[in-house]
């Protein structure tokens, strides 16, 4: 690959791709661990066919919906970027310029990405997830912006 802010936009995407693949598993992980479960078949399952256990261990629990709304934010801000990277290479990806602008966004984002999802499940810092948050939005923004002119 000679393009370098394409091949930046495919190790970003192998990056964020990762991030989000580990949170579905780690939610299902949490959610036995915590036993607090959504579907009455999984409680059924975890309380061992005891329909009136199954129902006690039904119900929210702020840790399991903690890694499960990174996973949501992620869901909702990804696609979104990766989408305005690759037509930012497709439009503007020509010159020494546009792919130090291209992997700085693509780097960026992908950094404020992972910082936020530490942030949220380990750190529990709202100050850190804000920044991180709203990095990337401001990255995703600039990307839809530099494509409209």
């Amino acid at each position: 690959m000679e393009n370098r802010a394409f091949v930046a936009l495919v190790h970003c995407a192998g990056t964020l791709g990762l991030n989000m693949l580990i949170k579905a598993p780690l939610t299902g992980f949490m959610r036995y661990k915590q036993g607090s479960f959504a579907n009455p078949e999984d409680a059924l399952v975890a309380a061992k066919g005891d329909a009136d256990e199954a129902k006690k261990l039904m119900g929210s629990n702020e840790e399991v919906e903690r890694v499960r709304r990174s996973h949501q934010n992620d869901l909702e801000n990804v696609p979104i970027f990766m989408l305005l990277g690759l037509f930012y290479l497709l439009a503007k990806g020509n010159g020494d310029d546009s792919c130090f602008c291209a992997r700085f966004h693509f780097y960026g984002f992908t950094a404020a990405r992972v910082s936020h999802s530490i942030s949220y499940l380990w750190f529990k810092s709202q100050n850190m997830r804000g920044i991180s948050f709203m990095s990337g939005l401001m990255i995703s923004l600039s990307l839809a912006i530099q494509l409209c002119f």
